[in-house]
């Protein structure tokens, strides 16, 4: 158990370093805080996930196929803590539509989750995360949109939408406008539905004045400057094709506090202004920190002259993605933070191609590797090649750690990442001013204090309460048992802490399976176990998009509906098959000292017989409570009294009685193990384990204080094939071939520097996209399109 003592306090430590970051606001001078602030985040190590998901849009009765990255934060290289990943489908309530565990091995895993029919039309958030994530508050989560058709129900396709009235939003640089100081104004125009709107407008001062003017660049979204002057009263033009739609501006304040950067090459101007006292003296030495993903490229200080100041770092460490500067006063007091965005000179390691860009059906399409800059013999990565038919909101893995989840609600992130560098980072600058990321330093340190989630850096951890069935208080030093019964049953131990927290360690854990958690119900029956749900149930606050299709998508869906349905019925074309990992099939104790199995000997129908013409070295004895068992040690000459451990089917049975009471008949084996044995907090006095030819507990009857419940393992590994054409006679198989997502590939290592697959009946348009960790540890994406027609239009 070395190991979890060691995590633990790392966890503890790092919570002390937080919570004395925090704490420090308001007794430490400025200096010390930015070493505070720097310790928590070199000691704080942080993961985030991203998730490659084979397409963007899928029908009821496919499966969504993703890979997930699990990466350090700061480094963004392949986190080596968590090993298992929590993937989930979110409607706009947050229900879980569907939900899996994942297996992480050198930071990355694969799996797939099945879209049931009875699941309605929408657009759903999936999310991923680990365990130690949770820390560290439901934002931090990775997020996407996909969209889910269901072509069995009415999709309540709507008339084509006439223009909805936009709506605009106004987000000043600091917040608010501050009387005759210029500001940046960022904006956002979107119609009822919560989508993007293009427009102009212009804002006008006492009804007659034109003050400024402005126009959306892409979703929506622009900025302009403004000088505010509290003597005017202003209003908001905005003119769609014909109309002008009035809106309100937001109001002119006479006080205030403004924080703004600007960004060349080498250098950051910093551009402060403060008139209200409260917040900062005229005078007053301020203290900035430039920082990254938590690590800090540079700290200063400046001064105010009569509450201005602009202050110009230079030579600062440039960065590329999204950069923070957090400001503080004299008093230690965090003043505010703010981002920017600076585009990386060359985000890509080469250009991915195909050998043509345009294929027949049933042609094989072919992807040079070695050539788009990729290590192919050492590096981790997903490739897809799909029908991109909705354009939704998918960054690829090194501009989702560009934005490093500052931006990941913004729907529509994608068109804008992938324009013109340019205009992405004047737009990314605009919605960085219209979104800030808010300080939630203070929020962590209340999470990380209150409730800590321990990483599962070993195997999968399921952990619950035990609670007083009488008083309702926590159970403290309560031994508990945890059991997956069956063929192949498992067997835990856990011991709960003193606010009735117990967690048990559960390797070789796969799938869905019934668990049985319970006390010793002939000492401890007064405790039950609640078992928490391995999900997170926080959910960061998100807009989805309205789900809106109209009747021009009734035969597109009709189509594809089609289509799904005849691959499904010929699922020998693109089937996954299941791959058990290695797992040890040996029960807990490795290899019995005894093993009896009954059919080698004349049966008999009790129980109690079998034992004692049998079953050596384990006496039966009898006394006014009933019966027990002791078991001799022959060899240390130790009679273990009284009962051993009796497991049955891998469930503990804690009276001898019950024991007795089986049908010997549905028994398949017993195995003993006659010497004092130890399984973590378990000091077992001997061992018998019954085993029955079902595995479903030979009619046995759990005790009413247990738990019993299912209970997601990790999802075993799959193996995708997908049909080949390399012949003539292949090529005119009869058997339709109606695959949308003509190529998914999840792998640790590519062994080969090309890749190939065939396209399907299926004649469009098609994207491939492959995200990945290359060999010295960057992560990469590339992008390319074909297009597939019919034979007999080639």
């Amino acid at each position: 158990m070395e190991p979890m003592n060691k995590i633990n306090c790392i966890v503890l430590f790092s919570i002390s370093l937080l919570w004395n970051a925090i704490s420090g606001f308001s007794q430490t001078t400025t200096s010390d805080q930015v070493l505070e602030f720097e310790a928590f985040h070199k000691n704080n190590y942080q993961e985030t996930i991203f998730i490659h998901a084979d397409k963007r849009y899928y029908l009821t009765g496919e499966f969504v196929k993703f890979k997930v990255y699990c990466l350090e934060r700061l480094t963004s290289q392949p986190s080596q803590l968590s090993k298992v990943a929590y993937v989930e489908l979110l409607d706009h309530e947050n229900k879980p539509a569907l939900q899996a565990r994942i297996e992480l091995k050198d930071g990355s895993g694969y799996g797939e989750v099945y879209i049931p029919l009875e699941v309605n039309s929408g657009n759903f958030v999936l999310r991923g995360y680990t365990r130690w994530m949770r820390n560290y508050g439901p934002e931090s989560f990775y997020h996407s949109m996909v969209t889910i058709i269901n072509p069995f129900k009415k999709p309540g396709l709507k008339p084509i939408p006439t223009p909805e009235q936009p709506e605009i939003q106004f987000f000043p640089q600091g917040g608010k406008l501050i009387n005759g100081v210029k500001a940046n104004v960022a904006f956002q125009i979107t119609n009822t539905l919560n989508k993007p709107v293009d427009a102009t407008g212009r804002i006008v001062a006492n009804d007659t004045l034109e003050a400024a003017t402005f126009k959306t660049q892409m979703n929506g979204i622009g900025s302009f400057e403004f000088l505010p002057d509290l003597r005017f009263k202003y209003h908001v033009e905005i003119f769609q094709d014909k109309d002008t739609i009035l809106c309100e501006f937001i109001s002119v304040e006479s006080r205030g506090f403004i924080f703004d950067i600007q960004t060349t090459d080498d250098s950051y101007l910093l551009d402060v202004f403060c008139n209200e006292p409260g917040i900062a003296a005229p005078d007053a030495q301020l203290q900035f920190v430039v920082h990254q993903k938590g690590e800090v490229l540079t700290t200063g200080s400046f001064k105010l002259n009569k509450g201005r100041a602009q202050h110009t770092i230079e030579n600062a460490k440039p960065g590329t993605g999204v950069i923070t500067v957090t400001l503080f006063n004299a008093n230690a007091t965090l003043l505010d933070q703010k981002m920017v965005f600076r585009r990386p000179t060359n985000s890509s390691p080469g250009h991915l191609v195909t050998d043509k860009s345009q294929y027949s059906t049933r042609e094989m399409v072919t992807l040079d590797v070695a050539n788009a800059g990729i290590n192919s013999h050492l590096t981790s990565l997903s490739v897809s090649a799909f029908h991109p038919f909705f354009y939704g909101n998918t960054l690829d893995l090194d501009q989702y750690l560009l934005l490093d989840n500052s931006l990941q609600f913004v729907f529509g992130i994608e068109e804008i990442m992938n324009g013109p560098p340019a205009q992405t980072e004047a737009l990314l600058n605009d919605l960085l001013m219209a979104f800030p990321a808010q300080n939630r330093l203070e929020e962590f340190a209340k999470t990380a204090v209150e409730k800590t989630y321990l990483p599962e850096y070993r195997c999968p951890l399921i952990s619950g309460k035990v609670i007083n069935k009488n008083t309702k208080e926590p159970g403290f030093g309560i031994v508990a048992y945890l059991s997956v019964p069956g063929k192949r049953n498992m067997f835990y131990v856990g011991r709960s802490t003193s606010d009735g927290t117990v967690v048990f360690e559960t390797p070789d854990f796969y799938d869905k399976n019934e668990i049985v958690v319970q006390t010793d119900y002939t000492k401890d029956s007064v405790y039950t176990i609640e078992i928490d749900n391995p999900y997170a149930e926080e959910y960061a606050e998100i807009n989805l998009p309205v789900f809106d299709l109209d009747e021009d998508m009734e035969q597109f869906i009709r189509i594809k509906s089609q289509n799904m349905q005849v691959q499904n019925a010929n699922m020998k074309l693109s089937p996954s098959t299941t791959t058990l990992p290695y797992t040890d099939s040996t029960a807990f104790y490795n290899e019995p000292e005894a093993r009896y199995l009954l059919d080698d000997y004349t049966r008999f129908v009790v129980m109690e017989e079998v034992m004692r013409e049998y079953v050596a070295g384990v006496n039966v004895r009898k006394n006014r409570d009933g019966f027990y068992f002791m078991v001799i040690d022959i060899e240390r000459n130790v009679l273990l009294d009284p009962n051993p451990l009796m497991l049955l089917d891998g469930v503990p049975v804690f009276d001898a009685d019950e024991i007795i009471a089986i049908d010997p008949l549905k028994v398949q084996k017993i195995e003993t193990v006659k010497t004092r044995f130890g399984k973590g907090v378990l000091d077992c006095l001997g061992i018998v384990s019954y085993t029955s030819y079902a595995g479903d507990l030979a009619g046995h009857t759990i005790h009413e204080s247990a738990t019993m419940q299912q209970y997601d393992g990790i999802q075993t590994i799959k193996k995708y094939h997908f049909p080949e054409y390399g012949n003539a006679f292949e090529r005119r198989n009869p058997t339709p071939d109606f695959r949308n997502t003509l190529y998914w590939l999840p792998v640790d290592v590519l062994e080969k520097d090309q890749l190939g697959f065939y396209t399907s009946d299926d004649a469009d348009e098609y994207e491939v996209r492959i995200n990945g960790i290359s060999a010295d540890g960057n992560p990469y994406s590339l992008r390319t399109n074909f297009k597939v027609i019919r034979q007999k239009d080639n």
